[in-house]
Parts: structure tokens; sequence; C-alpha cells
């Protein structure tokens, strides 16, 4: 890896560790039971955030194709929540990868605690510096992860190959049109700088540019961007209800969560930044 890749690497470990390795208190505060940080899926008649966590998770099953004895790499895993919900409702070995060590020890404890261990693990260590042998996954899913990925042609070509063949990549995350691109990157400034440290926000088309360049096949995209509004939502309130008990655990906390999270929902509202999930095949040889 060239100096300049490893510079990325080391900014990327630094600002994301920064953001996920506060006090989980403050997660629990805010998200669903299972501490799932990213967009839930609201279809008709869903009751509450915890049930539209789950569907999302079974949406994403169903789109990778999830099967029992399968190996699945969650890259950016966040509370280990779909590693331990994919191992204990799908029978699949779940393996996940993050630079927050503070998250690797809840997932392991978790796991511990509903008897998982010989199905769940948790390696941490950046993406780009994964020292998993080549074909090693049947499935790959980011969940609101690869924005932290600036090589994201890098990214691909790595997840290529740790795919068997036929093998399927899911990347659920926050992109903006690319006609938007001045305003969506004026937008993103406070998130990237004064709670993340680092987000790389690209056009959907330029993501799919790399994967097919990698040799992946695209089997199709899904806006989900009001069902990431809908949950936003739901966090938004729950931190206003919970707001003192944010600020015991963290000062200053609760306002830099709510004014990114009320940020977020500004963009989607107005379309300058969209929520796609992207699902793709390893081109048999």
């Amino acid at each position: 890896m060239s100096d300049q890749g490893t510079s990325h690497v080391q900014q990327e470990k630094e600002a994301v560790s920064e953001h996920y390795d506060i006090d989980p208190r403050v997660f629990q505060f805010f998200l669903d039971d299972h501490m799932n940080y990213s967009s839930a899926y609201f279809d008709e008649g869903t009751k509450g955030l915890d049930e539209a966590q789950e569907k999302k998770l079974d949406l994403i099953a169903e789109k990778v194709d999830l099967g029992a004895g399968d190996k699945l790499l969650d890259v950016g895993c966040g509370w280990g929540n779909a590693l331990l919900y994919y191992a204990e409702n799908y029978g699949c070995e779940a393996t996940g990868l993050t630079i927050a060590e503070n998250q690797a020890g809840v997932i392991e404890d978790k796991a511990k605690e509903k008897g998982l261990e010989g199905q769940v693990s948790v390696v941490v260590e950046h993406y780009q510096e994964t020292s998993f042998p080549p074909e090693s996954f049947d499935e790959i899913i980011f969940i609101g992860s690869i924005v932290h990925i600036e090589d994201r042609a890098a990214a691909a070509r790595l997840t290529e190959s740790l795919l068997k063949e036929g093998g399927k990549a899911l990347i659920s995350e926050t992109y903006y049109p690319r006609e938007m691109e001045e305003e969506a990157n004026r937008a993103s400034r406070f998130i990237s700088e004064e709670v993340f440290g680092y987000g790389n926000l690209i056009p959907p088309s330029e993501e799919i540019k790399f994967l097919e360049e990698a040799g992946f096949e695209l089997l199709g995209v899904e806006n989900i961007t009001d069902h990431y509004i809908k949950t936003l939502d739901k966090w938004i309130d729950r931190i206003k209800a919970r707001k003192e008990k944010i600020e015991e655990v963290v000062p200053g906390e609760s306002k830099k969560l709510r004014t990114y999270l009320t940020l977020a929902r500004r963009a989607f509202k107005r379309r300058t930044s969209l929520q796609q999930q992207i699902i793709v095949r390893k081109i048999s040889s």
C-alpha cells in the first residue's frame, strides 16, 4: 500500500473510532433495543423501530440469499446486531470487521450471552488491511459503513477477491445525486468533520462503476430514502426525550447528535442525499 493509502487508512481509523468508541450507553438511549445504527425498513403495518430494523435485516438476507452454513462478512459491523441476528435466525457463520474496539467488546459479550461464540466472531482491523484469504466468504455486506472508506475502487476489488464464485455483496449507504454534488458537499461538511471526522459521499453511479470494473454483475438498486427519514424521526424523538441522560454520560453529545441527525433528515427530505441499497454478484469465471 502506498504512503498516501496508508495515511487515508489511518485517518479513517482515527476518525471513525472517535465517534463509535464513545460510551455505548449514548447509543442505547436513542437506537432500537439491538442498537442498529442504520436505516430501518418500514413496511405497511410495521409497529415500531425494533420491528422495522428486523425487517431491514430480513430484506438484506433475502437479497444476498443468506442460508445456513454460509460464511458472511459484515464490514463495519456496528454493535453487532446483524451478526447476532443472522447467526441466530439464519444459521450462518457471521464475521464482523470493525476499527472500533469498543464495539468489538460489546459484540463478543453479546455472542457469549446468546451462546453464539462458535458462529459469531469479530476482527478489529481496517478493511483494506484485512488478512482474510481470497474467496473466504459467501456474502459480504456494508450497512452504512463504506462511506468511511476513501478508496472505493480498491474496496470493490478487495470485496470481489474475498467472495467465493457467485457470491453476493450488498451495500446500503448514503449517496448524493450527481447534479447535487456541490450542495451535498456543503451539507455533509458538518457531519464529516464534526461527527465522523471523515466521510466520503459519492454518487451511486460511481459506486456501481467501481463494482462493475472489479468484476461484479449489478443485480439491483433500491432507493430506501423514505425509510431512512422515518428512522431519523424516531432517533431524533428519542434523543429529545432522553437528553438529560445522554448529557450525564457524555456532556454536549445530545446536541451534536441531534444537529447531525436533523441535518441528515433535511438532506434526505430535499433529496440532496439518497439512501440506496446496491446488490451485486461476483461473475463466474
